[in-house]
């Protein structure tokens, strides 16, 4: 498949722009170019475990505020956390509560994230109606990236005044703070044995945000990984 026959039809991650190399290694999910690698898979896959960076900005999202005056979308989403700043995981969503009326969810890798696209194609918000759901659009709002591995609370430290050592935040906690002085949500989102964070920053700080965690992931020898890699975490 030539990339060329679909560029109009498709949009690009962060990391498949910045990883010019190896643009041939791309697969097409969601409507995004992605690059499925970097190196072998085995390779990565050893790396994430160590400290691993990749972009998850393909994944759909979406946020929700006022979700609870919307029966209609508590009944669509189903598993809603009961408690801000905590998150629910199975194997079509992330959901996150970042407050006592508004989540976000995140979908998982293997989904195809037919409920969020749903919500979007659904969206009729009348403004001033005090008994709809508003929808946020943090696919357009925010970018997504996931940090991995057992030296993610060393990088963290650097850069976040937030205490996110691994034996002090829980799995599937949602920490809203700054990180490299930017805005963030972090949600620490383990694949088995294999801490994982989630990070979500604004779209208009991708670039600087990119640049800060790679070059730091030198000080401790972390790697950019491919989606593919990623995938074989869970």
């Amino acid at each position: 498949m030539e990339l060329s026959d679909i560029q109009e039809l498709i949009r690009y991650t962060h990391q498949y722009k910045s990883c010019k190399e190896y643009q041939d290694n791309y697969e097409v999910i969601h409507g995004y170019a992605v690059i499925t690698h970097l190196e072998d898979t085995q390779s990565e896959l050893e790396d994430a475990k160590k400290l691993g960076f990749t972009d998850l900005s393909y994944l759909p999202r979406i946020g929700v505020k006022k979700y609870n005056a919307d029966p209609s979308v508590v009944n669509r989403i189903k598993n809603i956390p009961d408690h801000v700043n905590t998150a629910l995981c199975d194997d079509n969503y992330l959901i996150a509560k970042l407050g006592f009326d508004e989540i976000l969810l995140v979908s998982s890798i293997s989904s195809d994230g037919e409920l969020i696209k749903s919500l979007n194609k659904d969206n009729k918000n009348i403004a001033g109606c005090e008994d709809q759901a508003v929808l946020v659009p943090r696919h357009d709002t925010h970018a997504c990236f996931a940090l991995t591995g057992s030296l993610t609370s060393e990088l963290f430290a650097k850069i976040c005044a937030v205490d996110l050592r691994l034996n002090k935040i829980k799995n599937l906690e949602v920490v809203q703070t700054n990180i490299a002085r930017i805005s963030a949500i972090i949600i620490r989102n383990d694949f088995n044995e294999c801490p994982c964070f989630y990070i979500l920053v604004d779209q208009s700080y991708v670039h600087y945000f990119w640049s800060c965690i790679t070059e730091l992931m030198e000080e401790f020898s972390g790697n950019i990984i491919g989606c593919h890699s990623f995938s074989l975490l869970r």
